[in-house]
C-alpha cells in the first residue's frame, strides 16, 4: 500500500476527528464505553482544525489516493520532570490498515521533527492495559518510564509514560 506523510491542514479536521473515533472505538471500547459513546466528531473537528492551523506543534496526516489513513500530533512535552523533550500526544492509525507501516512513518516523522529541534527525548503516555500499543512503542524504542510521576489516571483508567532518547540526524 502507497501512502504519503504530509502536514494536515484545517480542511482535514473532519477526516482526522473520524480516524480518532474508529481508532478510540476499537481501542478503548472494552474499558471505557462511555467516554467511546460520547465522542462527538462535530467538536473533535473543530478542534482538529483549529490545532492544524496554529502553529503551536506538528500534525501530520497519512493519506492514500485522498483519504486519510492515520494522524500524528506531537510538540513540547507536558509535565514537570520532562527538561525541554518532545511529546507525542497522539498517533492512531486506522485499524483495517495496522501493520501497513504507516504508524512507523507517523513516527518516524514526528521523532525526526523533534529531534530537528533539539529536543533530548521524547515521551508518551498510552493506557496501561493497551498491550497492542505498548508493543508498537517498545518496538520503535520507547522504554517504560518507572520513576516518580509516570503513571496517572485518565478518564477512569490508568496511563503509564514512556520515553525514547533523540538524536539529530
Amino acid at each position: 500500500m502507497t501512502f504519503e506523510i504530509r502536514p494536515a491542514g484545517p480542511a482535514d479536521g473532519r477526516a482526522i476527528a473520524e480516524v480518532h473515533r474508529e481508532t478510540w472505538a476499537a481501542t478503548y471500547t472494552r474499558w471505557i464505553p462511555d467516554v467511546v459513546a460520547a465522542y462527538d466528531v462535530d467538536r473533535s473537528a473543530e478542534n482538529w482544525a483549529n490545532e492544524a492551523a496554529a502553529d503551536s506543534g506538528h500534525l501530520m496526516v497519512a493519506e492514500s489516493d485522498g483519504t486519510v489513513l492515520g494522524f500524528a500530533c506531537s510538540g513540547p512535552a507536558r509535565g514537570d520532570d520532562v527538561d525541554g523533550a518532545g511529546e507525542v500526544y497522539a498517533i492512531y492509525v486506522r485499524p483495517d490498515r495496522h501493520g501497513g507501516g504507516i504508524g512507523r512513518a507517523l513516527m518516524a516523522d514526528a521523532l525526526g521533527w523533534m529531534a530537528g529541534l533539539g529536543q533530548p527525548e521524547c515521551i508518551l503516555w498510552v493506557v496501561e492495559q493497551s498491550t497492542r500499543s505498548r508493543a508498537f512503542y517498545e518496538s520503535v524504542g520507547f522504554r517504560l518510564d518507572e520513576g516518580p510521576g509516570a503513571t496517572e489516571p485518565w478518564r477512569g483508567i490508568m496511563t503509564v509514560r514512556y520515553r525514547r532518547p533523540l538524536t539529530k540526524s
